[in-house]
């Protein structure tokens, strides 16, 4: 009972607290009560790597200050003000958090089991992940970690709005964050399998802004034994696409879409780099990484966990 009235406390904390805001890696939709961005490490500060892309450099800084070696274990990283979260340990899994002072991280803190280690979203007020307990969605702002509904999906939060986006089987479905419950679930895509070119293709969400949803799939070319082309595709809110992208084809990893660029990445340190409006690929540049997760940050910028020196890095991809 004590229990039980301890959740219901904390619930009514949160409802009370959460008032929206962005989704860390959204890029440029960030709210204007939404926690203040981290600050940019000076001009002066040395990089851990340098990449060229045509005549500039492309800087990699490496975040230090905590030991990460077997700490990660995830395919999704996010980002809220200067606080990273990622999912790490085995048996059980948890969701972890570092405190991001320029590119220094410190206080590693475990917030609670959970029970994917692929399923993260944020709207940059709130985290949200599918818990260990009967794989109901965990809500965390910070301070008070309550459980609501259960986990409808693989998830994505909208910048500025309570609104969250997520995949069901074959529909993208928008659903809005009443505190610990979900309410209004709409249909945004009822089953894109419909569309001839998705026919045989699998959505995944990258993230949602307040116009544009992004999904990411690999779509396989006609002769057969021939890899897939891993693409991008932006849709607007009525489920409608505008504008495909396509990225790196040699062992595909994350994508991230920033302020101006979408980054596309590959497991040999490949960075594909876009122009987010008109889809142009500007240019590729490598560093000597094996990246395995993607996460939009400040601006251009973009947190990189890789996963062979098993280290988190901020790359700034201003051009």
């Amino acid at each position: 009972m004590g229990k039980r009235m301890a959740w219901g406390l904390a619930a009514a904390f949160l409802a009370a607290s959460l008032l929206s805001g962005c989704g860390g890696g959204s890029g440029d939709s960030a709210a204007k009560d939404a926690p203040v961005a981290p600050a940019t490490q000076s001009a002066g500060a040395k990089p851990s790597m340098t990449a060229t892309l045509g005549q500039r450099e492309i800087n990699a800084y490496e975040l230090t200050g905590v030991n990460l070696a077997k700490k990660i274990r995830t395919g999704r990283l996010a980002v809220i003000g200067n606080t990273i979260y990622f999912h790490g340990g085995t048996k059980p899994s948890e969701l972890y958090k570092v405190t991001m002072k320029g590119d220094t991280i410190s206080d590693l803190t475990a917030i609670g089991e959970s029970g994917s280690v692929d399923d993260l979203a944020d709207n940059g007020r709130v985290v949200l992940y599918r818990s260990a307990d009967e794989h109901k969605t965990a809500i965390y702002d910070g301070k008070a970690l309550v459980l609501g509904d259960p986990w409808p999906g693989e998830m994505a939060g909208v910048a500025g709005t309570s609104e969250f986006f997520y995949l069901r089987g074959v529909s993208l479905k928008a659903v809005n964050l009443d505190g610990a419950t979900f309410s209004d679930a709409r249909d945004v895509i009822k089953n894109y399998k419909l569309t001839p070119e998705l026919t045989k293709v699998t959505l995944r969400l990258v993230c949602a802004e307040a116009e544009e949803i992004f999904l990411r799939c690999v779509i396989r070319k006609l002769k057969e034994n021939t890899p897939g082309i891993p693409i991008l595709i932006a849709f607007n809110r009525k489920g409608k696409e505008i504008r495909r992208y396509e990225g790196v084809p040699e062992l595909p990893r994350g994508w991230a879409v920033t302020k101006d660029y979408v980054i596309h990445c590959g497991s040999k340190g490949l960075f594909r780099i876009l122009d987010r409006k008109t889809t142009q690929v500007l240019g590729e540049t490598r560093f000597n990484m094996r990246p395995f997760a993607l996460c939009a940050m400040e601006g251009n910028q973009v947190l990189v966990y890789d996963d062979r020196s098993e280290k988190l890095y901020r790359i700034d991809f201003q051009l």
